[in-house]
This record gives structure tokens, C-alpha cells and sequence, in this order.
């Protein structure tokens, strides 16, 4: 499933492969593509943040509504201030997020309120309450360079954590390889408290 041009797999029964989200495997985002259940797909986090938004361009006050996006971002990590280069100054540091807000309904209004299109109405000053839900979790510390910067935070992460395919932009098998050499020599694997640099997201995300 491909937020971005908003594609997909055909079948013959309706999202087959929908399940909750504790289901997914480390690693996967949930897309919520059943706002009555959140049964939704698992995908693999990439460097893509797009949303998926459900029901798809519905403005109906009176449907629930979900959105929900998961992605790998990269950080800078401030290590040395007074440092002359930016390898020197930074550390870099590969982040998870995913972020779910969900809309409930407003519900029919009352006599007097305030129309919404041709049919529907809500009561004056009515409002539908949102929720939302965030986890920004660090995969990999690396000293910083521009070049590996460029790699973008998946492929880091995916090499860092040993996963089989990386998703490297394409690069061949023995480039990938190279890569990861250089990579395990720069990097390291987070702990717990490495999260507290992911937080910042959370302003932005």
C-alpha cells in the first residue's frame, strides 16, 4: 500500500489482509482502513510520512474519521558545541514514529443549529472530540556524515537491526554490503534511554 499515490493491492473481499494493530510485526506501521473496527494493514516503516485518512474524502461531521502515519526520520544530536565541523558537533540519530488521531462523530444537531451543507445539521458550538496517539522510538546512533546522512534513516536502520533487505534506495547487493560494513563501524544499536532523543518529533509530527 502506497500512501503517496494512494494505491494498492486489487482483491476479490474487502482488505483481507486487515488486522488491529497489535498484530503488526516490529518494525510495520498500522494503516486503519476500518474506522468501526481499526482493523487496518501492515506496512514496513520507510522514509515516507504520508498519511492515510479514512473514509477517504469524506468531510461529514457526523462520520468518525482516522488518520494515522508511521515513518523513519532523521536527527541530528547535538554532541560538541564548540566543536569546528558538523561531524564533530553532531551525532545523528534514526527515529520511529507513528502517530494515530482519531475523530469521533458530532452526532445529528438540534433545532436552531448551524447548517452543514444541504441536509445535515449540527447543534450550535458542537464539537467532535479527537484523540491522539504518538510513539517516537530511537533504532540507531551513528557519528554524523553527510554521506551516510544521504543514505536516509530506514536504510541505517534496517542495516543496524540486520533486517535482509534494508531498503537502500535501490543500491546493489555488494554496495549495500560496503555500506553496512562502514555502517557497524560508525553506529550502534539504542537503548531505552536514547528515546528522549526522538521527543523533539513530537512538536513537528
Amino acid at each position: 500500500m502506497d500512501p503517496q499515490t494512494n494505491t494498492g493491492t486489487c482483491t476479490r473481499i474487502k482488505c483481507p489482509s486487515c488486522k488491529p494493530k497489535v498484530c503488526c510485526s516490529p518494525g510495520h506501521k498500522h494503516y486503519v482502513l476500518n474506522t468501526k473496527n481499526m482493523m487496518g494493514v501492515c506496512v514496513r516503516h520507510t522514509d515516507d510520512c504520508t498519511p492515510v485518512c479514512v473514509p477517504v474524502g469524506s468531510d461529514d461531521p457526523n462520520v468518525k474519521k482516522v488518520c494515522t502515519k508511521g515513518c523513519n526520520r532523521l536527527l541530528k544530536v547535538l554532541k560538541d558545541k564548540n566543536a569546528k565541523t558538523e561531524d564533530g558537533m553532531y551525532n545523528m540519530i534514526v527515529c520511529t514514529a507513528d502517530k494515530q488521531v482519531s475523530c469521533e462523530p458530532v452526532g445529528q444537531g438540534a433545532t436552531g443549529g448551524q447548517r452543514l451543507g444541504d441536509s445535515r445539521t449540527v447543534q450550535a458550538g458542537a464539537k467532535n472530540s479527537c484523540q491522539t496517539k504518538a510513539t517516537f522510538k530511537a533504532k540507531a546512533l551513528c557519528t554524523f556524515s553527510s554521506g551516510d546522512w544521504n543514505l536516509g534513516a530506514t536504510c541505517i536502520s534496517n542495516i543496524i537491526e540486520g533486517i535482509k533487505h534494508p531498503q537502500c534506495n535501490g543500491k546493489d547487493q555488494k554496495t549495500v554490503a560496503t555500506i553496512a560494513e562502514n555502517l557497524k563501524k560508525s553506529c550502534r544499536k539504542t537503548e531505552l534511554k536514547d528515546d528522549v532523543y526522538c521527543s523533539r518529533l513530537g512538536i513537528s509530527f
